[in-house]
């Protein structure tokens, strides 16, 4: 059976062409919104009025990489029943695999705000709620000092 070059050829462009949609996919995805892609991530809801105060990420194409999210919620703000909720964290060092997912975070994307180091290393002021799924690892830590919320992602 003889092949064409001409369809080894089509068939090659075609290979790339998909390659490139998945890679511009993937990117427009990522370059929406930090908390609108944490939630779509993570399953998870910010109360209203939630702020990104600043924000840095690293990821493949694929989508895997690290994340991290300053953000700030109004006195005000309904944050019952959402990811941000108080009463849903726990007050204490976070776990090993929490530090873990924090430092990562920290050295990939050399983040150097004075709360994201007491994050890691657990400073009395703060606490902590983990979600881990499929998705990865992802670790929020409350600053009782501040009332900021910082989100350390772990995407794999």
């Amino acid at each position: 059976m003889k092949v064409s070059w001409k369809r080894v050829l089509i068939a090659g462009l075609i290979v790339i062409a998909v390659a490139l949609a998945v890679t511009i996919a993937v990117s427009i995805i990522n370059a929406g919104s930090p908390l609108r892609v944490a939630s779509d991530t993570w399953d998870v809801t910010f109360p209203d009025g939630a702020q990104v105060e600043s924000s840095a990420s690293e990821s493949s194409p694929m989508g895997d990489g690290y994340r991290y999210v300053a953000v700030s919620v109004p006195k005000d703000s309904d944050s019952a029943a959402t990811i941000l909720d108080p009463a849903q964290f726990s007050a204490g060092h976070p776990s090993a695999q929490e530090q873990e997912t924090i430092r990562g975070v920290l050295t990939t994307l050399q983040i150097d705000g004075a709360d994201a180091r007491e994050a890691a290393a657990g400073n009395a002021h703060f606490s902590y709620r983990s979600v881990h799924s499929e998705a990865g690892d992802l670790v929020v830590a409350r600053s009782s000092a501040t009332g900021m919320f910082y989100l350390f992602e772990f995407m794999i």
